[in-house]
């Protein structure tokens, strides 16, 4: 591989663009394609171009593409690699990458691309370079093979291409499978990406590597009940667009598409949720819990209700325009109740210490310790959980849990509400759906670059392309998606 200086003329003006070409033979003939376009270098005097140069060359030395002071001894791996092989043959996913991205045999993309979800499944505590690491996965078709990081990233880039043909070919093989769904689910993902970035001196050294961070929002389709299919990259959470995606969506698979959302996560849809055409799933919000056409006191002695494995109850209320699902976390030490003792006791902490203060003389003004006291209780959100009192002929502060108060607000975070246009779907399969669709943020919500090449910064104006960024997103997806496969029987 070279760089090459190409200059263009558009508009009666000249730009001139720094480009990484690479040699290959086809059909006994040497020819040359462009690897990377490194945007516009007009402006930089020659020195300059040349430090690029000679900075972007030590970059492409894999021992170069981070440091590496952490020479890991690998964790046990997570997975038997022969249940990754059978779920990954079993997809004959191989047959289809080297298919719909037009490759000859010899190319490497779709080993290199399923050398890259193994190692996120395998080892994902291993922040080497995939180029560096790529070894301990004991392949076969790799042994012996010296690969740089850059055909680990053009694999990656020429996988975002692909997205649409991906998430049509998977669900046509899980269907083949599994039998047709009622619905195919999308849901909404706040996501991380993490990327590397440098600077490159004059005299072309490099330095200052280091970790950025982009945020995303990643709409991603789902095989009922948990198995990802497909995802894509947006700007912002937009009705227009994603209904755009439900109905090609629909039109592609021959399933309705049912969108799944949580309110934390995409308050700006709900609004817009009722006046289109989509069926949905959605959480509601506390403050939203009165539009529930039930009196409270009635609702937890309702004999229509039912349990889900003794550990979740649940109540369907369907109305004529509306249906709403009611379910109430019955663990006897839910999760919530131990994150709101864990906040009241480290209050309660802060609030020993002013009274010791007081108890000793070292606060007196009634102002200064009511200043400390609502300091501290809006730190903690603990405002309606506490009843303060300053005694100031006794020199004494007393303090007191509102049990009252608390134990309705646990209440309140153990239950949530479902609020669905779904009229013949059963509540269970409708908790079911959020609940699985929940568990996949964990899987989605970082997306680090396994390649580790640094973005040199600010010679380009953006870091990596949004190309490049939905195909690591792509690789994380199909990890998950063989992640909930390998558990599953599919020797049918």
């Amino acid at each position: 591989m070279f760089f090459r200086r190409v200059v263009t003329k558009r508009n009666g003006k000249e730009y001139v663009y720094l480009k990484l070409i690479e040699n290959y033979r086809e059909g006994g003939k040497v020819k040359q394609r462009v690897i990377a376009n490194l945007g516009n270098i007009d402006k930089l005097d020659p020195e300059k171009v040349n430090a690029l140069i000679s900075g972007l060359t030590k970059l492409a030395e894999p021992s170069a593409t981070i440091e590496e002071s952490i020479l890991h001894k690998h964790d046990p791996p997570r997975f038997q690699m022969d249940d990754l092989l059978h779920v990954w043959h079993r997809l004959n996913l191989s047959d289809f990458l080297y298919g719909a991205l037009s490759l000859p045999p010899s190319d490497r993309a779709p080993l290199l691309l399923k050398a890259m979800v193994f190692h996120k499944l395998l080892f994902p505590n291993d922040h080497r370079p995939i180029a560096a690491s790529y070894p301990a996965l004991n392949m076969p078709e790799l042994e012996g093979l010296k690969i740089p990081g850059i055909e680990f990233y053009q694999a990656a880039t020429s996988l975002a291409g692909i997205k649409e043909q991906l998430a049509v070919y998977l669900f046509d093989t899980l269907q083949t499978l599994f039998g047709k769904p009622p619905f195919l689910y999308l849901t909404l993902l706040p996501a991380e990406y993490v990327g590397n970035e440098c600077a490159i001196t004059t005299a072309g050294t490099t330095y200052q590597i280091r970790p950025y961070r982009q945020h995303l929002n990643i709409l991603l389709t789902i095989f009922p009940p948990d198995i990802p299919l497909g995802c894509t990259i947006h700007q912002t959470f937009n009705t227009a667009d994603i209904t755009a995606s439900s109905l090609n969506l629909s039109k592609r698979a021959g399933v309705e598409a049912c969108l799944v959302i949580d309110n934390k996560d995409t308050q700006q849809l709900n609004s817009t949720l009722s006046s289109r055409n989509i069926s949905f799933i959605k959480s509601l919000p506390p403050e939203e819990y009165a539009v529930i056409p039930v009196s409270t006191k009635d609702l937890w002695r309702d004999r229509d209700a039912f349990t889900i494995n003794n550990t979740l109850w649940v109540k369907d209320i369907t109305k004529p325009d509306r249906r709403y699902i009611i379910c109430h976390d019955l663990h006897p030490a839910a999760a919530s109740d131990q994150a709101l003792e864990h906040t009241l006791r480290r209050a309660a902490q802060e609030l020993d210490k002013i009274r010791s203060l007081v108890r000793q003389g070292k606060l007196r003004r009634q102002k200064t310790i009511d200043k400390k006291i609502t300091a501290i209780l809006q730190k903690y959100g603990c405002q309606n959980y506490f009843d303060v009192r300053f005694d100031p002929t006794n020199q004494n502060l007393h303090y007191y849990r509102n049990e009252e108060v608390i134990n309705r607000a646990k209440t309140l975070q153990r239950t949530r509400v479902l609020e669905t246009n779904l009229r013949a779907l059963p509540a269970l399969d409708i908790v079911t759906a959020f609940q699985r669709c929940s568990k996949l943020k964990n899987c989605m919500a970082l997306v680090s670059d396994l390649t580790k090449i640094p973005v040199v910064h600010p010679y380009n104006e953006f870091h990596h392309s949004r190309e490049y960024i939905t195909g690591q997103a792509l690789i994380h997806m199909l990890s998950c998606t063989l992640e909930r496969l390998v558990s599953r029987d599919l020797n049918s």
